[in-house]
């Protein structure tokens, strides 16, 4: 009997990763094995050859030298109650409660994971002499900084090399008001970098609706890429430029100033990291498939107004990517080879983002859902697009377990995809093991 529907065979292959998830976990078991297993493998062999890789660990920035003590209770505590509380929670609070709760979570779980460090882990990258806090005490007039900052960037320590002024122009204010204190600037960076949760959930859920979004929100709570955001700036940059994104895509036709306000933030954030260029194309895909045209037009306006300000404060954005892409290539940079990196960085990028965002990516639900212009599945295709721009790009050589904070979230809503309440909490508890056993072998920096 005809009903106006229209069937399609699945593969016996998609037919199999729905009916079975073990199916599912094994494939992505596999994966995590073999790009975890080859990458380490493949780096220690080039080490071993005088190759300088600066992993001490590869892929990952960092060495192993397990610790495990006491201090891994409370992050053990916080997993199991985000994994059993989680689909509770996630359909009975209100919205915005739901948004707040996230905040609130993702900041307690990443404090709880560097205090398996001590309590100095959490301002002590602050502190380090490669780092933007460093540079303040240099800092006389802001814009006479601004306007010698691309000439005397050699002088400068190598993160801040890496990056815009943006971030040194900050703690600088900050400083002139007493508020520069590392303490400070560790909650800065923690509340910034936890602020990432609701700011995607927002996005998700005016594309795919908020029944989606709810689900996406437990992943981005306990991700295991919150192991780098206690403590590090770069935590900073991805809260400031996923609420941009999420401002501007979930920004109605008529309320220019949301869309011009997201325009600004995401602006602002070109300004703290050139990575940032990447996550333009996420609002850009979305109101494109939306054809909504006038949001666009209002965060490129608000996006030109900090360019603008930055300009006639002396730095122009594209000779200070220029420069830094000349210290880049004159250090380690141009010392590490591309071909291992570009495998590297994506066995990094699996380690931050938790195998829930591959089983979510392979899940049919994912593949479906780029039949609706826009959906979550063109968000996360954005994403890793975006992704696969840097890593091809020769910029990104490695210890993008941080550096990717920006683009990683996105990626992680993926996991949203997986079918099943119990089979996403199995997959939920599995990330937070996985960022437990980072946290506890491996001795990182940030």
């Amino acid at each position: 009997m005809a009903t106006g529907q229209s069937y399609r065979l699945k593969s016996p292959a998609e037919a199999g990763l729905r009916a079975r998830p073990a199916a599912l976990a094994a494939v992505v078991a596999a994966v995590y094995a073999v790009l975890l297993a080859g990458t380490h493998w493949w780096g220690n062999a080039m080490t071993a050859r005088g190759v300088r890789l600066g992993l001490e660990f590869p892929p990952l920035f960092g060495r192993l030298d397990p610790q495990l003590t006491w201090r891994v209770l409370p992050a053990i505590v916080v997993a199991v109650l985000v994994v059993g509380f989680s689909s509770r929670l996630t359909t009975s609070l209100s919205w915005r409660s739901l948004l707040a709760a996230s905040w609130l979570g993702a900041a307690v779980w990443a404090v709880a994971l560097a205090f398996t460090g001590g309590w100095s882990a959490l301002a002590g990258p602050v502190l380090s002499p490669l780092e933007a806090p460093a540079v303040v005490p240099q800092v006389g007039g802001i814009v006479e900084f601004l306007a010698n900052f691309t000439d005397r960037i050699a002088s400068y320590p190598i993160h801040v090399q890496g990056h815009p002024p943006g971030l040194v122009v900050l703690l600088a204010a900050l400083d002139r008001v007493g508020l520069a204190a590392p303490g400070v600037i560790a909650g800065l960076y923690i509340a910034a970098g936890a602020a990432i949760a609701p700011a995607v959930a927002v996005a998700a859920r005016s594309v795919a609706g908020e029944d989606r979004a709810r689900t996406v929100i437990p992943f981005l709570v306990l991700a295991p890429y919150a192991v780098w955001i206690a403590t590090s700036a770069d935590a900073l940059y991805a809260g400031v430029a996923a609420w941009g994104v999420a401002l501007i895509v979930s920004a109605p036709g008529k309320r220019w100033w949301q869309a011009g306000a997201g325009g600004i933030l995401l602006g602002l954030a070109l300004f703290l990291t050139y990575g940032a260029a990447g996550l333009v194309l996420l609002p850009v895909m979305v109101l494109v498939l939306r054809r909504s045209v006038r949001p666009l037009l209002w965060a490129a306006a608000g996006g030109a107004l900090v360019t603008a300000g930055f300009a006639l404060a002396g730095f122009w954005w594209f000779d200070g990517l220029a420069a830094t892409r000349e210290q880049y290539y004159a250090g380690l940079g141009g010392l590490r080879p591309y071909g291992y990196f570009v495998v590297a960085n994506l066995a990094a990028l699996a380690v931050a983002a938790g195998p829930a965002t591959l089983a979510g990516m392979l899940s049919p639900d994912a593949r479906s859902s780029l039949r609706t212009r826009p959906s979550l599945g063109w968000l996360v295709l954005a994403a890793a697009l975006a992704v696969a721009a840097a890593d091809l790009s020769g910029l990104s050589k490695g210890e993008v377990e941080r550096i990717w904070l920006l683009f990683t979230p996105w990626l992680v809503a993926a996991a949203a995809f997986i079918p099943g309440a119990a089979v996403r909490r199995w997959w939920l508890g599995a990330g937070a093991l996985g960022a437990l056993a980072v946290q506890v072998l491996v001795v990182i920096p940030w």
